[in-house]
């Protein structure tokens, strides 16, 4: 028989398996998507973590020991300027995975601060290479989110394409909606979506509640709002005169 001590990790593993099972995106998740005794075996590694608002999550340059994946919260990619000042990129929500390109000993090209608090999943990438669990399927799971994250990007530079704030503003939140996987968000703070699109708090604001006049989204409260139109054609059915 093992002594309670000596069950103690297979207790926390097996609950942290079970934890696994009852995420809200596993699809959407490196670990997540991995065959069940798959994440068996790496459910001993994995430590679940609290994260506060703008706390760095990724640090631009610097090759990471650790992948992280978002299960809830909200956090802003950004990318060092020639005035070595950061500027935001995009907005990451769960199933975002950071550090992955730790597992190449390649330092990311992008940083990343969270504008909400949250929790993350981390897995240290020793423990990753001491498992062998970097298999095909592990590796096929981790070329999936690479690629959707390329694709991530470009869905983000596209917004600051479109033409007025308000358009911007509201392809923003239909890509939180996608972030986030609900239709009822929780909206970054107004100076973070002031930086995201180059306008001030105030116009954030204005643009908010004009979006709400127009009826496409429910303000519920300052940080949370719901998109009642969710077909990427209201973009340009918003009346920037509104």
């Amino acid at each position: 028989m093992p002594t309670t001590a000596a069950a103690q990790p297979h207790k926390a593993a097996l609950h942290r398996h079970v934890r696994c099972k009852l995420c809200a995106a596993p699809q959407n998740c490196l670990i997540g998507r991995l065959p069940v005794e798959h994440r068996a075996r790496l459910a001993p590694h994995i430590r679940e973590v609290a994260f506060q608002k703008d706390e760095c999550l990724l640090t631009e340059g610097v090759v990471s020991d650790v992948i992280r994946i978002i299960k809830r919260g909200t956090a802003m990619t950004t990318r060092l300027g020639p005035d070595r000042q950061e500027h935001p990129i995009a907005l990451l929500g769960r199933g975002s995975l950071m550090g992955k390109f730790g597992l190449f000993d390649q330092a990311p090209q992008l940083g990343v601060t969270s504008v909400s608090a949250g929790r993350l999943c981390e897995l240290r990438i020793d423990d990753l290479q001491k498992t062998r669990a970097m298999d095909p399927a592990f590796m096929h799971s981790l070329h999936t989110a690479m690629v959707r994250a390329f694709g991530h990007l470009a869905d983000w530079s596209q917004v600051v394409q479109l033409r007025g704030l308000q358009r911007q503003l509201m392809a923003t939140l239909l890509l939180l909606c996608q972030e986030q996987g609900n239709a009822v968000i929780q909206l970054p703070s107004r100076a973070a979506l002031a930086n995201l699109l180059s306008t001030t708090r105030g116009s954030i604001t204005r643009s908010l509640h004009q979006l709400a006049e127009q009826g496409v989204l429910r303000c519920i409260d300052r940080g949370h709002c719901e998109v009642l139109k969710l077909e990427l054609s209201c973009i340009d059915a918003v009346d920037e005169n509104g």
